[in-house]
């Protein structure tokens, strides 16, 4: 047996935070899955190491993920259909083919979801609302990591969040599994009895989508980074 050490790790941009939770399968050439001797722990705000026994010489796949936890997504049928759960944060895949001849490896994690931001001008009202995907867009997708992209699946989710309003500033955000290409879907803001939708409203893995305005004049403008 050959004892193999993975060094995961997330952008400059990321900080991992306290909790986070990292899951690693192993395959082999042929696909099949590797029941092997594991071990996952956290090397620093931005990586994981990842120790695994394995045969000596051999190539295999090794599919990783890093999340929030059970509460934002569930990885029970395993990395290649992760599902959103209640709570869904930022999430990192990686996947990484070696040969264990080699005891060291590398590799980048990279972000698995889309992010979409409510960011709010002159707030000056006190109250709660709600930020979400409207009901006419659900998302229908799980995240295959082998694949390295979302696919779609019967099952459909409304992304939402409840937001405070206290000051200005971003007040509520949820993430989204999306396809190759992204998708396109309906934003809703809903406060005090009032509700405005902003239509054909892209969102892509790997993008922050924020949707700036007032409550007042229920105006918002789109804005899109690269996270």
């Amino acid at each position: 047996m050959q004892h193999i050490l993975i060094t995961a790790n997330v952008s400059e941009n990321f900080k991992l935070s306290v909790g986070t939770r990292c899951e690693a399968e192993f395959y082999d050439k042929d696909g099949k899955k590797v029941d092997c001797n594991k071990t996952l722990s956290a090397a620093s705000e931005r990586s994981f190491y990842i120790g695994a026994d394995l045969d000596k010489g051999k190539q295999y796949t090794c599919l990783l993920w890093f999340d929030n936890g059970s509460y934002g997504y569930d990885i029970s049928e395993g990395l290649k259909s992760v599902r959103m759960s209640t709570k869904p944060s930022m999430a990192f895949y990686g996947k990484l083919e070696f040969n264990s001849e080699t005891t060291t490896h590398n590799i980048e994690m990279k972000p698995a979801v889309a992010q979409v931001v409510l960011k709010l001008n002159n707030v000056t009202q006190t109250g709660s609302g709600l930020f979400s995907v409207s009901e006419a867009t659900p998302i229908n997708y799980v995240f295959d990591v082998n694949a390295g992209t979302a696919i779609s699946t019967d099952e459909t989710y409304i992304p939402k969040t409840v937001f405070l309003l206290n000051n200005s500033g971003k007040v509520a955000e949820f993430y989204t599994f999306t396809p190759d290409g992204g998708i396109t879907v309906n934003l809703q803001v809903n406060y005090n009895d009032r509700s405005k939708t902003t239509e054909n409203v892209t969102l892509q893995s790997g993008y922050a989508t924020t949707l700036e305005g007032d409550l007042e004049t229920m105006d918002f403008d789109i804005l899109v980074i690269k996270t």
